[in-house]
């Protein structure tokens, strides 16, 4: 594209942001007029173009250049028609978007508020909540102290009441015998 090309695109762009109604009005009405120029030129040639046919063509030759011409311009025509379809679509659209965004500006406002006041009540739920899981924690380490004080009684008693078996003789029941593990006073004596 040439630079003029291309600040024409800018100035286009940066107008069509700033008043889309009006740069859509307007870029039909260039199409259309250069469109008409396009017409009307094309006339232009085509007479004179016919002119000059009838001086040196044949009668064939020349209905079936007026029959391309006709084919030419009906395309033409139909591509202008698309084009102001295209055109008219792009405006709904922009005019629909608009019309969404302020409907839903309102609700994601809302929506905004909503999730502020859920993250609130949130952090007030769990500062309230940690004392009662504190609280908790506290009781099942005492649960747990508790039974681990039962546990080692338990196998303190065991050991002091250890049964101890003499070794077992081929065709003889085993003897059993209990025996303390603690040394009294008594068996100290008898041993020394």
């Amino acid at each position: 594209m040439t630079p003029i090309g291309e600040v024409v695109v800018e100035l286009w762009i940066k107008e069509y942001r700033k008043h889309p109604a009006i740069m859509t009005v307007a870029t039909c009405i260039v199409v259309a007029i250069a469109v008409g120029t396009i017409i009307i030129s094309n006339r232009l040639r085509s007479e004179k173009a016919e002119h000059v046919r009838n001086e040196n063509l044949t009668y064939h030759k020349q209905i079936e250049a007026l029959n391309v011409a006709e084919r030419n311009m009906r395309g033409l025509i139909e591509f202008i028609e698309a084009e102001k379809g295209r055109l008219k679509k792009t405006e709904d659209v922009l005019s629909d978007l608009k019309k969404e965004k302020d409907a839903l500006t309102p609700v994601v406002e809302a929506d905004r508020k909503t999730v502020r006041a859920i993250f609130d009540l949130q952090a007030k739920m769990s500062r309230q909540a940690i004392w009662w899981d504190r609280s908790i924690a506290f009781g099942m380490g005492i649960v747990a102290s508790l039974f681990g004080s039962f546990g080692y009684g338990v196998f303190r008693y065991g050991l002091r009441k250890r049964v101890v078996t003499d070794p077992v003789v081929p065709g003889q029941p085993p003897k059993v015998t209990q025996q303390s593990i603690s040394v009294d006073a008594e068996d100290g004596a008898a041993e020394g």
